[in-house]
This record gives C-alpha cells, sequence and structure tokens, in this order.
C-alpha cells in the first residue's frame, strides 16, 4: 500500500507529514511525497523564454532538494518522492488513483470568509478527482496523529453510502468505537407539509431499524438516529462526542471526468474540527 502526501513547502502543508507518517506504520504502507512545480511562463510581450527556462529549472532543483530533505527525516514506513511540473489540482488529481496510490493524506490551506470556511483549490482539486480515500486535515484540526479511535459514520439510508465501510478498518485502532449516524433531514418547510401525524415518527423508527441492520464485525458500535439537517447533526456531534474523525462516502457524480462533492461531505469538510475522510464512491 501506497500513501500520497502532497507539499508545497508550507508549514501548513507539512501539518500533514506526522498524520501520514503514523498512518502509513498502522497501514504497513510506504509514503510518496509529492510537490507539483509550476512552470515560469514567458511574460506577455514573450521576452526571455530562456530566462523562464531557467528560473523554472531552479524551482525544480530547489523542490527535489526540499523533497529529498524530507524524505532523508522520515523514519519507519518507506519513502520515495516525486517533483512532476504542471497544474498541481489536476496532477495531484491524477496521481490520487488506486494505481499510484492507495489513499492520499493532505492538509489544506483555509481561506475564512465570516463563518465559511473554503478549501484551497488544491485541496479541491484532488478531492474531486481521487479515485481513492482523502483524509483532509484543516491547519487547526483535533486529535493526535495515528490510527483513530473514535469514529463518526454518517449513512443516508442508500446501499452506496456503505460501500466504504469494509475499508475503513484499515484505519482505525484495534479499540476503536464507531458512531453510527443517520439524519431525518427534515426542515421547518418538510414539518408544515406533513399530512399524515405518525408520517414523523415512523420515518425516525424506520431510520432506527435501519440502522440496526449495519453489522461492524469486531468493532464497537453505537447507532444514532437523528431528527434535523445532515451536515448540521454530523457537526454537532462529532464535537458532542469527541470524535477524532469523520469518515463518509463524498457520493460524486460524474460529469466529464469531474468528480463533484456531495453537499454534505462538502459542508462537513469545511467545517469539522476533527479531520474528514472521504471515500469516493465506486464507478458505476
Amino acid at each position: 500500500m501506497k500513501i500520497m502526501l502532497p507539499l508545497d513547502g508550507s508549514k501548513t502543508s507539512e501539518f500533514a507529514l506526522p498524520w501520514a507518517q503514523a498512518l502509513a506504520a498502522h497501514m504497513g504502507a510506504s509514503l510518496q511525497l509529492v510537490q507539483v512545480v509550476d512552470p515560469f511562463m514567458a511574460g506577455p510581450t514573450g521576452e526571455a523564454p530562456t530566462l523562464a527556462i531557467r528560473l523554472t529549472e531552479k524551482r525544480q532543483g530547489d523542490v527535489e532538494k526540499y523533497l529529498q530533505q524530507k524524505v532523508s527525516q522520515i523514519q519507519g514506513p518507506a519513502s520515495e518522492w516525486k517533483c512532476p511540473m504542471g497544474s498541481a489540482p489536476r496532477l495531484l488529481g491524477s496521481l490520487a488513483q488506486p494505481d499510484n496510490c492507495q489513499a492520499v493524506v493532505l492538509a489544506s490551506h483555509g481561506r475564512s470568509g465570516g463563518i465559511r470556511w473554503l478549501m484551497g483549490s488544491v485541496a479541491e482539486g484532488v478531492l474531486r478527482q481521487s479515485g481513492v480515500p482523502v483524509l483532509l486535515l484543516r491547519p487547526n484540526s483535533t486529535g493526535q496523529p495515528g490510527p483513530f479511535r473514535r469514529v463518526l459514520v454518517p449513512l443516508d439510508g442508500s446501499s452506496q453510502s456503505q460501500t466504504f465501510l469494509p475499508a475503513l478498518q484499515a484505519w482505525l485502532a484495534t479499540d476503536a468505537e464507531v458512531l453510527l449516524l443517520r439524519a431525518s433531514g427534515f426542515d421547518a418547510h418538510d414539518y408544515i407539509n406533513m399530512v399524515d401525524p405518525d408520517a414523523h415518527e415512523n420515518f425516525l423508527q424506520h431510520m432506527d431499524d435501519e440502522l440496526k441492520q449495519v453489522d461492524l464485525p469486531g468493532l464497537r458500535v453505537s447507532r444514532h438516529a437523528l431528527d434535523g439537517d445532515a451536515s448540521e447533526s454530523i457537526l454537532a456531534m462529532a464535537e458532542q462526542h469527541h470524535c477524532d474523525l469523520v469518515a463518509m462516502s463524498t457520493h460524486g457524480r460524474s460529469g466529464w471526468q469531474r468528480f463533484l462533492l456531495g453537499s454534505v461531505t462538502e459542508k462537513v469538510a469545511r467545517r469539522a474540527h476533527c479531520p474528514v475522510l472521504a471515500f469516493p464512491q465506486p464507478a458505476a
């Protein structure tokens, strides 16, 4: 198994390094450190293309030295590095495929706007294109690097939202606890339009019955059926139960090979205080 760790030379991107090391040691995986070099381009007047080439070569040499230094400092898992040239979101997304690596650990540069946290373009590009699980770490993510011990797993009742459950166990500690969550998604408009007074209670009972059918052998499991907005329920429960991971399916939708994040996964990734592990939905 191989875990890819995208870096850009910043302290923020290096925040993911101890997490990647600890998880690689736990999973028996190797590490692949990757930094993409964005080539210098000649200016609008077309001046000095040879200068642009020299600047690009210097930048690539600096990146190679940086990656070599980081690899030399890693103890434990076998490590290698790559320094491709081009667009970081596109190249990292194409590298995040099962034939190259089996997981990505990525620290995102967040952009704040009011209470809204926007994922950096590189993280968003990897998440949209990745064919493998992506562990997204915000710069202020809580918890300690290593296998996860208390994991919140939101489900929506569909079989697609459960496809990643067998693969999740590799990320967990031996004494891990899994909290399965199903939220109704009802809002005020739904309550107003309910004709049958028993429909609400019947649906909540149906959610509870569905959760009881989800089997995770060898793990401590608790099941929680909540009434309310899905993303808000996930965020609140993760904080209340001090979860060190939220693991969920992205429910991607394909269009021209573009992988679009499901709205709930995106909202959770933007605002969760703990790391978020996004599993791409298998292609149909």
